[in-house]
């Protein structure tokens, strides 16, 4: 896959995955009308601060982010904008049949046929690429205390599980542990499982951070400090079973302490015209192919 075909397909996923919340929807949508500051948005909202950090950070490239505070929407995010509001049905072109010659006759309806094929290919390709958020569960983990020493590490760990049978077993607390049915993944359904934090830090703190998947690889390293507050953002897809890590060391001069409350989402995605575009593209292949025997059959 060449450099640009994956920028694609990480810009699709991105909008997909901005889309499928309908908080995430509101904010686009109100983005749409003008710039908003944090507070504005937290207002129309109706969230705390660090469920909206949480979403903001998620929007990602959708969103952009002036330097006198106001969020507004990108290039991407004006396209997922557009996804959103569906697709317009323009009417159809009408041919004049009325001709004095039938060499005209002929010519427009060949164009027919043509504008006629190329639609319904076109119309076969969107029902196959049409892809639909199908609903989803999402969950907290429940206030977790955090009293971290100076230069000392705090571990949270989020353990998920797949069984093929059995119901889903939820145990929030430190470790976070969730046992459900393997992910669906086929052409037509797929089901993504997703987690975050948000923290409520009630002191001025400064940390560093790092996430780790179950192989022990890094996902993610980062430094964070500021003021007492609520802040949340989103850690990553969970891509396969095991235990995930968040190390928190605080590098500041005095104890932290606060609370840590884990956000994990599972969404089913699907494409619910897929066999029907191909069922339209088979039936589209049948013109060329019967012209090409008829000119094989006029040229015998």
């Amino acid at each position: 896959m060449s450099d640009e075909e994956k920028i694609e397909e990480e810009t699709y996923s991105t909008i997909f995955s901005s889309l499928k919340h309908p908080i995430r929807r509101k904010i686009l949508r109100m983005l749409t009308r003008e710039p908003r500051t944090f507070s504005e948005i937290l207002e129309a909202v109706s969230i705390d601060s660090g469920h909206l950090n949480y979403h903001l950070e998620i929007l990602g490239d959708l969103i952009t982010h002036s330097p006198d505070g106001k969020y507004g929407l990108s290039s991407v995010g004006v396209a997922a904008v557009k996804l959103m509001s569906g697709v317009e049905e323009h009417p159809p072109v009408e041919i004049p049949l009325k001709s004095k010659r039938r060499a005209a006759l002929n010519i427009l309806t060949k164009v027919a046929v043509i504008v006629l094929i190329v639609a319904l290919i076109a119309s076969s390709l969107f029902f196959v690429g049409f892809v639909q958020y199908a609903g989803g569960t999402g969950s907290e983990g429940g206030g977790v205390y955090v009293a971290i020493a100076p230069n000392q590490i705090f571990e949270y760990n989020l353990t998920f599980e797949f069984k093929e049978e059995g119901p889903i077993i939820h145990q929030v607390g430190n470790p976070y542990y969730e046992e459900r049915r393997p992910l669906v993944k086929t052409i037509t359904e797929w089901e993504i499982g997703s987690f975050g934090f948000v923290f409520d830090f009630n002191v001025t703190y400064h940390t560093i951070m790092r996430l780790y998947d179950p192989t022990g690889e890094i996902i993610r390293e980062w430094e964070e400090f500021g003021v007492p507050c609520k802040m949340g953002f989103h850690a990553g897809e969970i891509t396969q079973p095991g235990t995930y890590r968040l190390q928190i060391k605080n590098i500041g001069s005095e104890p932290l302490t606060g609370q840590i409350d884990p956000l994990v989402d599972w969404d089913r995605f699907e494409r619910p015209y897929f066999y029907w575009g191909i069922v339209e593209l088979l039936i589209v292949s049948i013109y060329p192919i019967l012209l090409l025997i008829r000119r094989i059959l006029t040229r015998g």
